[in-house]
């Protein structure tokens, strides 16, 4: 029986690089606006987080998602063509092509190294994104601690997660407002929880004895 790879090039696939898998069902693209990035740094071998770290400081993000998409939604980005877009843009400012081989000869060393490598040659606010696991790796320009992203991935219309046909996007916590009358006048889907990205928000309207008349996704 054949099989899907030779012996010679099962050695050869990364352990920590999954194979592309495409599935049917990932066709409805999220549009991801305003994470919050939670921005980490190395301090003595032990990932810790941004506390005001000096401009030069090597800085590791881990988007709430993998898998992201080009400007146009269709494949997974690449260093010429990405959906991420760094909201404030002060603490990271320039994009460089991220360094795949030397994110394959690090793998299996510590975090530490692996961000060395990866930003090793980095002026202050060059960053560089891994679409496939998304990872940001960059060395800050400033002491800032905050920013947020915007990108696209695919939303299975499989998941573990709550969907609906209304909102066909994985979601995992809703935030909801209501009138005087106690009519819910929106929802507001995120991944992430509390504080994660917002994934598509419902409008309500409602006639005069407080029937619901519409519910408009955006």
């Amino acid at each position: 029986m054949a099989t899907l790879l030779s012996p010679t090039q099962q050695q050869n696939v990364s352990q920590q690089t999954r194979m592309p898998i495409n599935s049917s069902n990932a066709d409805v693209i999220a549009d991801i606006s305003g994470e919050a990035l939670t921005i980490k740094y190395y301090a003595s071998g032990v990932l810790t987080t941004d506390a005001g770290q000096a401009a030069g400081t090597v800085v590791v993000i881990k988007l709430a998602n993998s898998s992201i998409l080009n400007s146009l939604g269709n494949v997974i980005g690449n260093s010429n063509d990405t959906s991420l877009a760094l909201t404030t843009g002060t603490i990271l400012t320039t994009r460089v092509p991220f360094k795949y081989i030397a994110s394959e000869q690090y793998q299996a060393s510590s975090g530490a190294a692996k961000a060395d490598a990866l930003t090793n040659g980095f002026a202050n606010g060059e960053y560089s994104i891994d679409h496939e696991t998304g990872t940001i790796y960059g060395k800050k320009a400033t002491t800032g601690t905050t920013d947020t992203a915007a990108y696209k991935v695919f939303s299975s219309t499989t998941s573990s997660s709550e969907q609906n046909a209304l909102v066909p996007f994985a979601y995992d916590y809703v935030v909801m407002t209501y009138d005087a009358s106690n009519n819910m006048l929106t929802a507001i889907f995120k991944t992430g929880g509390a504080g994660g990205a917002t994934v598509a928000t419902l409008t309500n309207t409602y006639d005069a004895s407080n029937n619901l008349l519409t519910s408009t996704r955006t």
